[in-house]
């Protein structure tokens, strides 16, 4: 038998070193295949989503019209299905979400990207639409594991094992998997989240190695980068700007003076590529949700905000991000810690690595004290990076305990993924009660607000059952089916409007938005 040539030897180990690494992404790609085909109806925002990506009425000062009768069919037929399709029409609704996308609060990228993937829909199911914008996140996962891959190899060089555990936590944890489930912006930011780490680091390498970044190759792929982040969502400006900031610093601390022109100039650029690609860029400045959130800065109520961001925070970390087996874990490895000091945990070359993930850490901070709800779709896209971090501490605990014990913290947290109650966004019909025997539901749209919910009743309505909107409370007996002994009116929660109303009879929740009001006139 031949002795194998160095370049074969050479390959066989290459493949050694990532057979773990590919182990890892298919076991992530798997569970986000399982929690996909157990979805049975779009999340709150998706419809929205759906909308604003095929330019329909019934969002922003187009609205659906009130007193006007569909059955679910009919509705399914407005709201699900490319009405345009082909190229025409695509790029029509990409002009359109290039002027304004109707929606103040959101960037328009993803958009224009889910716009893309629900070409050529031409049915009106539900569960085309699930598998359309899901698998375009699949597709932002797979270049979010990769970007995140290359970042480890150069953090962590030779370093399999270590990358691998890095990679597990990073994306087999419950945001990272429940991403995947909503049609909404954040797994195409935690996708950028990643690339722009690993732009940053490749800089700090740049700055290290006394090579300007005013190399062209350097400055596009950062105006690229950077532009499509904030292009996806405005508050990773905050992200963007504390790297910049720790960049500017190891430039300075390195002596790299020539490479401080750098920073703002390609801070700017950035700006003006985010106009280019979407010209209602700063339409958020006149959004209400602006308002609130300057609200949050000043008067009385910080201390109350702080107290729900910290009781936020600790709820989602325990139970979502770290999970009560990472949380085991560390209480151990803390106890370790009184008893053997640990090792260096960064050496210098890696220190602009651990810059990142503390940026990545504040970032989730600020925003989560920011956001008007404590939900944890706003922190997602920095849970990878996060949890690197995490990671790289952790390891240096297993390695301090039996390798059986450590095998048994791993296999507890992918089982873990594989639980439904740490999972969002699944969202299963048999959770929602509907009353299916009623021949016409209806829905209390006062305005226009209030009429876009008819979205997140899309699904439930059967085929031959009828919905209308009403703006009066004084319609619903007129619009009622004469054959409905009882009128079932869907609304804001706790409205006074309607429970005033002659004939209600009770309310019971129906989503975090909505609740369903029982009437009977008889």
């Amino acid at each position: 038998m031949e002795k194998p040539t160095s370049l074969s030897a050479h390959r066989a180990q290459k493949i050694f070193r990532a057979w773990p690494i590919l182990l890892v992404f298919f076991l992530a790609l798997l569970t986000r295949l399982y929690w996909i085909h157990e979805k049975e109806y779009m999340y709150i925002d998706d419809p929205t989503s759906v909308s604003l990506a095929y330019n329909l009425p019934g969002w922003g000062k187009k609205t659906f019209e009130a007193g006007h009768i569909l059955t679910g069919k009919e509705l399914r037929q407005q709201c699900y299905i490319d009405d345009r399709g082909g190229l025409e029409g695509l790029w029509d609704d990409l002009a359109a979400l290039h002027h304004d996308n109707r929606d103040g609060s959101h960037a328009s990228l993803y958009y224009m990207a889910l716009r893309c993937a629900l070409t050529g829909v031409d049915t009106p199911s539900t569960d085309v639409l699930i598998r359309r914008s899901c698998g375009l996140n699949l597709v932002f996962f797979g270049l979010s594991f990769l970007s995140m891959a290359l970042l480890l190899r150069m953090l962590f060089p030779g370093k399999t094992m270590l990358t691998t555990f890095c990679l597990l936590l990073a994306y087999m944890n419950p945001v990272s998997v429940s991403n995947v489930l909503q049609a909404r912006e954040y797994l195409m930011a935690e996708w950028l989240f990643v690339l722009w780490a690993y732009w940053c680091l490749r800089a700090a390498a740049r700055i290290h190695n006394q090579q300007t970044l005013w190399a062209p190759g350097t400055f596009t792929g950062g105006l690229a980068i950077s532009a499509a982040l904030l292009s996806c969502g405005y508050f990773n400006a905050l992200f963007f700007g504390f790297s910049l900031l720790c960049l500017a610093v190891y430039s300075f601390r390195q002596h790299a003076y020539k490479d401080l022109g750098f920073y703002p100039v390609l801070g700017i650029a950035s700006l003006l590529v985010c106009v280019l690609l979407y010209e209602g860029f700063f339409n958020f400045l006149h959004d209400a949700r602006a308002t609130e959130v300057a609200d949050k800065m000043q008067g009385g109520d910080w201390l109350s905000n702080l107290r729900l961001t910290v009781i936020g925070l600790g709820y989602i970390t325990a139970l979502r991000i770290l999970t009560p087996v990472w949380g085991t874990a560390i209480i151990l490895y803390l106890v370790i810690l009184l008893v053997r000091k640990p090792k260096q945990p960064f050496h210098s070359h890696r220190l602009p690595g651990a810059w990142l993930f503390v940026c990545a850490m504040a970032w989730a901070v600020i925003v989560m004290w920011m956001a008007n709800w404590k939900a944890t779709r706003y922190i997602s896209p920095s849970v990878p990076l996060c949890l690197v971090a995490v990671a790289y501490y952790l390891t240096l605990g297993l390695q301090r305990v039996p390798k059986v014990l450590a095998g048994i913290f791993v296999a507890a947290f992918i089982a873990y993924a594989w639980c439904e109650r740490p999972m969002e966004y699944v969202n299963r019909t048999s959770d929602r009660e509907w009353p299916s025997h009623a021949k016409r539901i209806l829905l209390y749209g006062p305005d226009h607000e209030e009429k876009n919910t008819l979205l997140l009743l899309t699904h439930f309505i059967g085929d031959k059952q009828e919905i209308a909107i009403v703006e009066h409370t004084t319609d619903i007996r007129h619009y009622a089916a004469e054959e409905d002994t009882t009128v079932y009116v869907y609304g804001a929660k706790n409205s006074p409007d309607l429970q005033a109303e002659p004939g209600y009879k009770m309310e019971k929740e129906f989503n975090d938005w909505m609740s369903v009001y029982t009437f009977n006139f008889q």
